[in-house]
């Protein structure tokens, strides 16, 4: 087999493979253009398989010279009336090569049934117009197929381009092939024709026959350019916007002449239908060609004529004649429906099957999206009225904190000074129980001082503004301890401080953390005889938590939850003085930062406190 007869038999296997894709395609969907491209295919296929039998058997007669002239004359003519299908052609063309068709057939069969053998220089001087006709028509075909191609877009762009390419190398192959009848070129004539009517089967089987990996590589950069259309869409809060701005992006993607997004109203019970064209209608499911789509949760596709019955008068009164379906839903949600449509019946139908689906379930997550950011900016609205109320009760707090600072204490000084004048001036006239008395409400005033004190600074820790910073929690430990050890000298406190303790907080508030709980650790180790203080850190959940430890007196851990509280105690201010405040100041600190605080203890085993600063 020689390098030529190998080019022309792969061309013809391609096509007959056409062939019987197309047949198939033809057979699910009998529409006029599935059927005009099994007849273009058919004729070739049949020439193909015919020639191939007569050379094999060594056998050629009339009936088969006649079958295999009109299939070959018929091939101008089919291949404009399939390109009809896709695009447009002016009726005048159809007919006048049906014509020309009519009649070299009737001349053409009649010869093969005569069996009339003409001269050499007859055949080539009728066969040359032939050729040149039979080759002009494709050509033609094909600049017509490219100028589409150059208008169109979407997915209907590569195949047309395709399908363009198919048809100029099928009238360049048959054009070639007057080289052939001249003896000197005849060899390169032969080569030539094969070589660009293998050019034109491949070209054709991308076309007609697409294999799954070509249609995705296609489709794939139409989706990315949607998405990237559809998530600068969904950035504004206008909905309406959004789904007309998807329309025209379906519209580029699909090759439609109209796209439309029908949104579900729940409470009217129809579908609101936003086209790309900027018309809008609300329409009942049942009464719209979409709304089969959205009731069966399936892609429906309709045409004038299908078995489905007449299209809805919505549609053909607006020009359109054929419409694609898919519901649009995301977990369960119904949202609506997205539609395209053509003034023609779309050749092409199942890409746009394979996209419509993609296209809706991107189109459900963006409506989605929509909504939760909707929500979002309820959420933040409803946030700034909060917080604008907050911040009324701070000032009403700082107000009320400036109140108690200075006009609370202002008779609480005069209770303290005047008791403090009676026990001095008149302690003959009170006696031993009117000088206990007073002594009491100086104390009690003096208490009620300190409480408004430590009120005043829990306060101010919640309010005051968060500033991290490095801080050497090692050093700052000592520091206060070193502070607890100069007013009680007596005292010999062993302290433990870890070295290397590193953290970003607020210095300040951070004292005020290791205050009271060093503060708490000194006091409540005061009835032990050897009393010991530690400051570490430990893991814990796979983060650093700190603790001060003590060897006091403890506490019991049922009651542990109170600790925390404001002006909760769990000994008695006859046992060891304080507000009940500091404790509920570390959590209100530590919680600013993101950490949390626990305890742990034993009665008469001491206490362990725990934090947190991620």
């Amino acid at each position: 087999m020689t390098a030529a007869e190998l080019v022309q038999y792969t061309s013809d296997v391609v096509f007959v493979a056409i062939f019987v894709a197309i047949v198939r395609r033809a057979i699910r969907s009998r529409r006029r253009a599935n059927v005009d491209a099994a007849m273009l295919f058919g004729a070739l296929a049949a020439v193909i398989v015919v020639s191939l039998a007569s050379r094999a058997a060594g056998l050629s007669s009339p009936a088969t010279t006649g079958f295999v002239l009109i299939a070959l004359l018929a091939l101008p003519f089919l291949t404009l009336r399939l390109i009809d299908d896709i695009v447009p052609l002016p009726r005048r063309v159809l007919q006048t090569v049906l014509a020309i068709w009519t009649l070299l057939t009737v001349t053409g069969v009649g010869l093969a049934v005569s069996a009339v053998v003409l001269p050499r220089e007859v055949v080539v001087a009728v066969a040359i117009p032939v050729i040149l006709y039979f080759a002009g028509t494709e050509i033609y075909g094909g600049i017509i197929v490219f100028q589409a191609y150059r208008r169109a877009v979407g997915v209907l762009r590569p195949r047309l381009l395709a399908i363009g390419f198919g048809t100029l190398f099928l009238g360049t192959a048959i054009l070639v092939t007057i080289a052939a009848l001249v003896p000197p070129l005849a060899a390169y004539g032969g080569v030539a024709t094969n070589l660009f009517g293998l050019a034109s089967a491949i070209s054709y089987y991308v076309g007609f026959s697409t294999p799954p990996f070509v249609r995705r590589a296609w489709q794939e950069p139409l989706l990315r350019v949607f998405m990237a259309e559809a998530v600068r869409l969904g950035g504004g809060g206008d909905r309406a916007g959004l789904v007309a701005g998807l329309t025209r992006a379906v519209v580029r993607v699909i090759s439609a002449d109209v796209a439309s997004i029908g949104l579900w109203d729940e409470e009217t019970g129809r579908i609101r239908y936003i086209s790309s064209n900027g018309q809008t209608a609300d329409v009942e499911p049942s009464k719209s060609s979409a709304g089969p789509a959205f009731v069966g949760q399936q892609v429906i596709f309709r045409f004038e004529g299908d078995s489905a019955g007449p299209l809805p008068s919505l549609l053909t009164d607006a020009g359109l004649h054929a419409a694609l379906a898919a519901p649009i839903t995301w977990s369960g949600t119904r949202y609506g429906v997205l539609g395209s449509y053509w003034v023609r019946t779309p050749f092409f139908i199942e890409d746009r099957i394979a996209l419509i689906e993609i296209l809706a379930g991107q189109i459900a997550l963006v409506l989605r999206n929509n909504d939760l950011l909707s929500e979002v900016r309820t959420l933040n609205t409803e946030l700034e009225l909060r917080v604008g109320e907050l911040d009324a009760a701070n000032e009403e707090l700082s107000s009320f904190a400036y109140a108690v600072s200075h006009d609370l204490r202002a008779p609480l000084r005069a209770i303290d000074g005047f008791s403090e004048i009676l026990v001095q001036d008149k302690t003959e006239a009170l006696g031993e129980d009117g000088r206990e008395h007073l002594t009491r409400v100086r104390r009690a005033a003096q208490h009620m001082g300190d409480l408004i004190d430590a009120l005043l600074e829990l306060s101010r820790t919640s309010r005051a503004e968060l500033r991290r910073e490095p801080v050497d929690l090692s050093a700052l430990a000592r520091e206060i301890a070193g502070q607890h050890a100069r007013q009680s000298p007596a005292r010999a406190v062993s302290l433990r401080v870890e070295d290397g303790l590193q953290v970003e907080a607020d210095e300040r508030l951070l004292r005020s953390v290791l205050g009271n709980l060093i503060g708490n650790a000194w006091k409540f180790t005061r009835p032990v005889t050897a009393p010991t203080v530690e400051v570490g850190a430990v893991q814990h959940n796979g983060s650093r938590a700190f603790y001060v430890r003590d060897n006091g007196v403890g506490f019991d851990a049922t009651y542990k939850q109170k600790l925390f509280t404001p002006f909760q105690r769990l000994h008695s201010v006859r046992e060891f003085e304080g507000t009940g405040i500091g404790l509920a100041t570390v959590r209100r600190v530590i919680r600013r930062h993101g950490g949390e605080t626990w305890a742990e203890s034993v009665p008469g085993k001491g206490a362990t406190f725990y934090f947190t600063l991620p």
